[in-house]
């Protein structure tokens, strides 16, 4: 039986592209009939396993990888659900040398920026161990104009290049945790410093530094006052906001931010806070917006 590799990069959410495929069960697009046998959901992205047929034709599997972490607008904050999505693709393709089809929406922005990620990372693999991320980008657009429309995902590329090549693969079995954590409490004998202190340290190098237009809202005047620390304030993008009440001249801000949770990829499964000089009717409606136990 053969098989095809297909990768989206969308969340379907707001609708910019349809949906191809059926939630479950088998659904005919014209002369060819597509079944859902598998459907894996993962915080970030689902699989699905499909069997495809056409009249008279043998069956083909195609595995289908859906990347869902993008945000409609922009870029992910990070880089490391992109990077654990390109690392889940190869292992389960990897006997697969065949083009695998790459879509998004316009099949340039998305597309190119992750076909940048991977040929990169494929590039810092050789011998040579060289990068040329513009060189590859010129190149690419060649072929395809546009190719990583904005400046926002090239320097996304450059992100997601440098945490793989600093941090490398973090993810761990839960059942080594015990010997990993052994390994990092270990002094290495080169650096004079303990695992947790080395990994930390790739930490804070990785880490995107937000610029101050991203804090703005909460380092405002009127709201400095509501900011228990004035150095820890809730990134704009992030930010719980409190209802508006235009009558009374309320703000809506409040010094708390939504976190996105690991298991689901929910925003708001929890709630980072640190209030002062709130009212109480302000934190009440943090609690019940967010439906906070």
């Amino acid at each position: 039986m053969h098989r095809f590799c297909f990768a989206l990069l969308l969340f379907l959410f707001q609708r910019k592209c349809h949906q191809y495929w059926p939630d479950k069960n088998s659904a005919r697009y014209s002369d060819i009939i597509v079944t859902n046998h598998k459907t894996e959901v993962f915080a970030d992205f689902t699989i699905r396993t499909f069997f495809v047929s056409k009249d008279g034709m043998p069956n083909r599997k195609v595995l289908h990888f859906h990347f869902t972490a993008w945000p409609d607008k922009g870029v992910p904050v990070h880089a490391t659900a992109a990077l654990a999505f390109r690392r889940k693709v190869l292992a389960m393709s990897s006997d697969d040398n065949r083009p695998m089809a790459i879509h998004c929406s316009a099949g340039v922005g998305r597309t190119g920026t992750y076909i940048m990620i991977d040929a990169m990372l494929r590039q810092a693999q050789t011998e040579q161990q060289t990068l040329d991320i513009p060189g590859y980008l010129h190149a690419i657009r060649d072929d395809r104009p546009y190719m990583v429309q904005t400046l926002e995902q090239y320097i996304f590329v450059n992100m997601a290049v440098h945490e793989a090549l600093t941090c490398g693969n973090t993810e761990i079995q839960a059942h080594g945790l015990h010997s990993i954590m052994h390994r990092l409490s270990t002094v290495d004998k080169r650096h004079k410093r303990t695992g947790y202190a080395l990994e930390f340290q790739r930490l804070e190098a990785v880490t995107s530094q937000n610029s101050q237009e991203n804090f703005d809202i909460g380092l405002a005047k009127e709201n400095t006052k509501k900011n228990r620390y004035p150095n820890i304030v809730a990134t704009n993008g992030s930010r719980v906001i409190l209802s508006t009440d235009e009558t009374e001249n309320k703000a809506d801000y409040v010094n708390a931010a939504s976190i996105f949770d690991l298991v689901d990829g929910a925003k708001g499964d929890y709630i980072n806070a640190s209030f002062v000089h709130v009212s109480c009717s302000g934190e009440l409606q943090v609690s019940y917006k967010n439906s906070i136990k």
